[in-house]
């Protein structure tokens, strides 16, 4: 007892030595983070509220655990430390040249463990190197608490820019436990790990939303593993409004340019919406069996996706099923489009390489990247396995084939290049695009090429009544001829 009281004691006694610039922790007073002494000085009052008032370097400091919320857990799973309780608001400035290399602690970075009664937001971290076993992020090991408004940004060059671990590693969070908030945040770094590997986050377990990572992630010696230009493993929530643009390479078998695996159980589905990735993504593993590439996702497993798009090339190397957009869907793919190129060994599809379960479903989807493989290839899918392919397209020239799904069948349509750019090609199959629905037929320019795209990619106005991308004389005529109508 007499140790444990002596450890508070040095604790808060260190808290009045170092002090703050003002402040006395309250929600309506936080205490003032102004150096490093403070930062050193929060585990005392774990539970308090802080701010910082100016940026702070930790250059030539490295912590061998979490500077704040170290929490660990001994042989018995006892637990050492404490968890971060209270409210963090960076408002605005950053932590420098952050240095973690701990191999023991469960969870590592700027904050090791942060509860869920927790908040941190508003804070930037310019220049991290943080290593640890598991559970390891520059701003955080492990949260079911909130971080809003939050970044790590890269510096070319600087050896000071990397995150690395074995399971459950991301550039900005290594866990986003059941219970966690992550919103606006981003992430841009190199990301190292075996297993759970993200640009953003390693493993989620709740809805991520307006979140990018523009990370590069490598997941090497692991063969049973997730990897993903945002998320690793995408337990269970949604994904929203996010985007990665990082390259992802890995040995593992569940690739993808946003998340590695959507789903895992039959009890924890999960949604992709409003997404994109436009890394290359590639199978660095030697495997001639079954592995799951895809441009957005390696493996949906129990995981709805709707109203995204891939443009990064798939390289599914010496392994099976890859695909544009996704590996495999056991679900929902709905209003989504690919235009990489897809290789491997067989079962590649511009769309998906496979529909696996039953409740599968591929419907108004397209692609027009090329697809190359030794067999089952196709411009939409490589095997209609079982469930459905409805209404979906590719482009007969860009692709390099004729054929729309490898083996199977479905409605899958191939037209040339000037009919996928034609907007009654989509509308006479019945594809949505009245007001306030998924697809619209935007102006010729570099940028879309011509092909449909989502509305929500050209933020469509409320006076774009032809759905071209852009108001107009030509949607004033639209609206003049509509005025009695009920449409308008």
């Amino acid at each position: 007892m007499r140790n444990v009281l002596s450890f508070v004691l040095v604790l808060t006694m260190s808290g009045l030595v170092f002090g703050f610039a003002g402040g006395d922790g309250s929600s309506s007073a936080p205490y003032q983070v102004s150096t490093v002494a403070d930062i050193d000085a929060i585990d005392a009052e774990p539970d308090a509220s802080y701010i910082m008032i100016n940026d702070i370097d930790l250059v030539g400091i490295t912590y061998d655990k979490a500077p704040i919320g170290a929490l660990m857990f001994d042989e018995e799973s006892e637990p050492i430390g404490t968890a971060f309780e209270g409210t963090f608001d960076g408002a605005g400035y950053v932590i420098k040249n952050l240095s973690v290399t701990d191999t023991e602690a469960r969870a590592a970075g700027l904050f090791g463990t942060v509860s869920s009664s927790a908040v941190v937001q508003n804070l930037g971290i310019e220049g991290a190197s943080v290593s640890a076993n598991s559970n390891a992020g520059s701003l955080v090991g492990n949260t079911t608490g909130s971080i809003f408004n939050c970044y790590l940004s890269y510096t070319p060059g600087d050896p000071n820019n990397s995150v690395v671990g074995t399971v459950c590693v991301g550039g900005l969070i290594g866990v986003a436990s059941t219970g966690a908030n992550v919103t606006d945040c981003w992430a841009e770094t190199d990301v190292t790990g075996e297993s759970q590997v993200g640009g953003l986050i390693g493993q989620s377990r709740e809805s991520i939303t307006n979140c990018y990572a523009i990370s590069r992630v490598k997941a090497t010696i692991g063969t049973d593993a997730y990897a993903g230009g945002l998320i690793g493993l995408q337990f269970s929530g949604t994904v929203s409004d996010c985007y990665a643009t990082g390259k992802v390479t890995a040995t593992g078998i569940r690739i993808g340019g946003l998340v590695g695996q959507l789903g895992y159980t039959s009890t924890t589905g999960s949604t992709i919406d409003n997404c994109y990735a436009t890394g290359d993504v590639k199978y660095t593993g030697i495997t001639t069996g079954i592995s799951y590439v895809g441009g957005l996702v390696g493996l949906a497993g129990l995981g709805d996706i709707s109203d995204c798009y891939a443009t990064g090339d798939v390289d599914g190397g010496t392994g099976q099923r890859a695909g544009g957009l996704v590996a495999q869907t056991n679900k929902l793919v709905e209003n989504c489009y690919a235009t990489g190129s897809v290789s491997g060994l067989n079962t590649i599809g511009g769309v998906v390489a496979i529909t696996g379960d039953t409740p599968a479903k591929v419907k108004n989807c397209y692609a027009t990247g090329t697809v190359t493989g030794d067999a089952t290839v196709g411009g939409v899918a490589g095997l209609r396995y079982r469930g459905g392919i409805y209404e979906c397209f590719w482009d007969t020239e860009t692709s390099g084939t004729t054929v729309g799904v490898g083996s199977g069948g479905g409605e899958a349509t191939g037209k040339t290049t000037a009919e996928m750019k034609t907007k009654s090609t989509f509308t006479d199959a019945g594809w949505p695009f009245d007001f306030n629905n998924p697809w619209l037929m935007p102006q010729i320019t570099p940028e879309f090429e011509g092909y449909p795209v989502l509305a929500w990619q050209v933020g469509l106005s409320m006076c774009d009544f032809n759905q071209d991308g852009i108001v107009d004389m030509a949607d004033f005529v639209v609206f003049s001829g509509e005025w009695l109508s009920e449409a308008y």
